[in-house]
């Protein structure tokens, strides 16, 4: 986390599973979001998160989210990317899609870090919230015909 997510949350000065129950119990939803397959994470490392987010769903998380790396252009981890091979030939950062892997070469395969991530999105979410989530999708437009 410190060296590609500017150590955004300081775990050893901020206690997540005390805010966690603070806000559950005064009935605040709760939903958290993780980014897996950095450009050097191992499966150890992404084991890692997916036991952590593991203990704070046992502490009152509503929802649990996780993205596949997506490295933006002028940003560190996207020269990283460029410098080391990790981008794949039709890279387009207008198709984006956190659900899919946007690197190649990468420890973990990217075939294997899109089914981590379903599998740990299958395991961390109730099936209520997995049929809202499913839900919020726009539906196509109705096509009327002229009669």
């Amino acid at each position: 986390m410190k060296k590609w997510c500017s150590n955004k949350i300081a775990l050893d000065r901020f206690d997540l599973i005390e805010l966690v129950k603070m806000l559950t119990k005064y009935k605040i939803n709760v939903g958290t979001n993780y980014m897996i397959g950095f450009p050097d994470e191992t499966k150890e490392e992404i084991e890692h998160t997916l036991n952590f987010a593991r203990e704070m769903k046992q502490h009152g998380i509503d929802s649990v989210h996780f993205g596949l790396v997506m490295p933006v252009p002028g940003t560190p981890i996207f020269k990283y990317c460029r410098e080391n091979n990790l981008l794949p030939e039709d890279y387009n950062p207008d198709k984006f899609q956190w659900t899919k892997a946007n690197l190649v070469n990468t420890p973990v395969p990217p075939a294997e870090l899109e089914k981590i991530r379903d599998s740990a999105w299958e395991e961390f979410n109730s099936e209520q919230f997995k049929k809202d989530r499913k839900s919020w999708a726009a539906k196509p437009p109705l096509v009327h015909t002229s009669s």
